[in-house]
């Protein structure tokens, strides 16, 4: 395991993916659902295996629409301050999905556009609270490189703290990760001199206090009965096979991992992604049964480093994690669970003989009695409502039969849903079979409502 932060977290689990896994469909008798034997059965019929080679033909089917969706010369004619889309583990992505490298100058150049859209509208207020503008003290070429760059995200902070809630809405989530490449917090790792200068200026005393201890995550996710992940590697993670939907980063090869705690009921799943034998991505993410509450972790240290390598090593209680990343993982990571599944893939438990099952299901389950899931992490992150869909035409039926779909942001109505609905949904028997070749197989019973999600348009 991208506010728009826009990608995120252990997006890791998937590119077009729907939040579901316990498929009920009209007109079938319901299984006994004390019945584990007879539940995966059912489920079976109506989500065969995906196999590795159908996944990566859908992967690039995906590929090729996001190719004819590219805008050539796309930053060239947009402000820097609108670059950033997306952020996934780390990375800086533009709405092609193409990497913004985080060099210095780069971001040096997005804060600065941002500075200059803000203070159009709090310039007035920020000369009459400090009589003079925070950019002629803050930014500046006189301070060491890292320093310079924190020191004009201090600015940005202050200036949106004065900013009304559109241009907050717009522009905070951006100014935040843009301050996750610098790891200067407190007045201890500050020179003297922007020291003196954040005394001047009369800046909040807790814009530069230290991050909270790791640990305290870990607790909190102990607290509210999160089964708490192993550290990796170790044992206890079960492999699940692998996994060709890996939303952005296709290139690498997934892989699936679980863990059940024997004495906490949830879940907890791992997904590392590798370039040859190196991992570059692992995203962690729990959920726990009873309180439906999901904590997040993700490969890199205390300031933000990632950890790559070919033999990584994680510590759950000082890697990143959803106090302290930069991205919101709820941005994408949202419905009734926290997980995005491809049913018949190695990310379903829930199907028949998954490695170190059975597993909890209530947990996947829309219709059953597990709860709606809540994230343990900034105070930004959350995990918006249902989405209400209109009632289908005589003939059709609704697609929250099976899913329980979340409201709709402009990313994850660009990168997650509409995807899905183009791509990947909904897999029902036979048609998976047939495809490729041919187009993506829709259901004709559903096609009136995939449709509509796969014209999906989301607030910015």
């Amino acid at each position: 395991m991208v506010t728009k932060t826009k990608i995120s977290c252990l997006i890791a689990l998937t590119v077009g993916v729907l939040l579901v896994v316990q498929a009920q469909i009209q007109q079938t008798p319901k299984p006994n659902e004390q019945d584990p034997e007879a539940l995966n059965s059912a489920r079976q019929k109506e989500y065969p295996v995906f196999s590795l080679e159908a996944q990566k033909a859908a992967m690039a089917r995906i590929e090729e629409m996001r190719r004819k969706q590219r805008v050539a010369g796309l930053r060239n004619s947009i402000s820097p301050a609108d670059w950033i889309q997306f952020s996934y583990h780390g990375l800086l992505l533009d709405s092609n999905l193409d990497v913004i490298e985080t060099t210095p100058e780069t971001i040096s150049k997005i804060q600065a556009s941002i500075y200059s859209v803000l203070q159009q509208s709090a310039r007035a207020e920020a000369l009459k609270r400090r009589g003079r503008e925070l950019k002629s003290a803050l930014f500046v070429r006189d301070l060491p490189g890292e320093e310079r760059l924190f020191a004009r995200g201090l600015a940005l902070e202050t200036l949106l703290a004065e900013s009304d809630q559109q241009l907050q809405a717009r522009y905070g989530w951006r100014a935040q990760l843009l301050g996750g490449f610098t790891t200067l917090r407190g007045t201890s790792a500050m020179s003297s001199k922007l020291a003196a200068r954040v005394q001047q200026l009369g800046l909040p005393a807790d814009m530069l206090q230290p991050a909270p201890p790791r640990s305290e995550y870990v607790e909190t996710c102990r607290a509210q009965q999160v089964p708490i992940p192993p550290d990796w590697p170790d044992p206890r993670w079960i492999s699940q096979g692998p996994l060709a939907f890996v939303f952005i980063s296709g290139t690498f090869d997934a892989e699936v991992f679980a863990y059940k705690d024997p004495a906490v009921p949830g879940v907890c799943y791992a997904l590392p992604r590798r370039s040859g034998a190196s991992i570059e991505l692992l995203g962690i993410i729990c959920q726990s049964a009873t309180t439906g509450k999901a904590c997040f972790w993700d490969n890199k240290t205390a300031d933000g480093t990632p950890i790559t390598g070919p033999d990584i090593k994680l510590d759950i209680d000082t890697i990143g994690n959803g106090m302290t990343l930069g991205e919101n993982c709820t941005t994408c990571h949202r419905g009734d669970n926290v997980f995005n599944i491809h049913p018949g893939t190695a990310l379903d438990l829930s199907r028949p003989n998954a490695p170190g099952g059975p597993y909890v299901t209530d947990i996947f389950d829309p219709n059953g009695t597990g709860i709606r899931y809540t994230p343990i992490g900034q105070p930004h992150w959350s995990n918006p409502g249902p989405l209400f869909l209109a009632p289908p035409s005589p003939g059709q039926r609704s697609c929250t039969t099976c899913h329980s779909l979340p409201q709709i942001s402009s990313d994850y109505c660009t990168s997650v849903l509409r995807m899905a609905a183009l791509g990947t949904m909904p897999p029902f028997g036979a048609d998976r079979a047939n495809w490729p070749p041919g187009p993506p197989p829709v259901h004709a019973k559903y096609a009136e409502q995939i449709g509509v999600l796969s014209r999906c348009v989301g607030t910015p």
